[in-house]
């Protein structure tokens, strides 16, 4: 399996550690810093393991190795998603599976409106371990571990075998989400998932955010959730409208 590991940050570095720790991988770092990296990475965890991988290929050029990758992965916050989507383009290729550390950044709305509509992706609904770097490019501490994961996934053959992958990859069990607004709203489908086939929820449109640092406070408008999901209104307003956050805003 060949993965390319898109950004260094605390996320970046674990993920690189865990996902060359397999035998079986293949893992290529893509950072704007490929010079502060070392081939070697080591990953501590709570449970006082000591998670040790080896680096492929260090590289700022993603030509260099994204046509060659299984999995391309995205570990930057929101506001790169969109320039590292736009970099990354040129070089895809049909066995690419492009996916996002946590979707909640509004990953799968940039891919929608940047990519070719054909592109395989994926996305965590959240990230899978707490984590923080301890010397650039070389070791980083993994603080912990999340019990469950779930997935979204898009032009994905066999979606339940891709989240078999995944768990594999990172020793986490990994279930498939419904749909891809499931992995963009953690909170709102939280609530949702907690209520009974006849009653309902009302939510204000702020706890819908993509979940950006940078991105404007939402409107406080109230939209009622049942059991079936989200309302078309919501849908619709999630994508064309400015009523959300700028995440959001500029997708077709």
């Amino acid at each position: 399996m060949r993965i390319t590991i898109c950004g260094g940050g605390s996320l970046g570095h674990v993920c690189a550690g865990v996902l060359s720790s397999h035998p079986a991988n293949e893992v290529n770092i893509l950072t704007g810093h490929p010079q502060q990296w070392q081939h070697h990475v080591t990953v501590d965890d709570p449970k006082g393991r000591i998670i040790q991988g080896n680096i492929q290929t260090i590289t700022s050029s993603a030509q260099e190795t994204i046509p060659h990758s299984d999995i391309v992965l995205l570990c930057v916050p929101g506001p790169l998603i969109e320039p590292i989507l736009n970099d990354l383009r040129p070089h895809l290729t049909e066995r690419n599976k492009v996916g996002a550390i946590v979707s909640s950044t509004g990953f799968f709305f940039k891919a929608h409106r940047i990519l070719p509509s054909c592109t395989q992706l994926f996305g965590f609904q959240r990230v899978p371990y707490i984590s923080r770097i301890q010397e650039y490019g070389s070791s980083a501490h993994l603080l912990g571990y999340k019990k469950a994961l779930s997935a979204a996934t898009e032009n994905i053959a066999h979606p339940e075998e891709f989240c078999e992958l995944l768990s594999e990859l990172f020793l986490t069990p990994v279930t498939l989400l419904n749909n891809y607004y499931e992995a963009s709203f953690p909170s709102a489908f939280l609530t949702i998932s907690s209520l009974s086939e006849s009653s309902s929820a009302n939510i204000r449109a702020d706890s819908l955010r993509c979940g950006g640092t940078t991105g404007e406070r939402a409107t406080t408008t109230t939209y009622t959730f049942t059991k079936n999901g989200i309302p078309p209104r919501l849908k619709k307003s999630l994508i064309w409208t400015e009523n959300l956050c700028n995440y959001c805003r500029p997708c077709p």
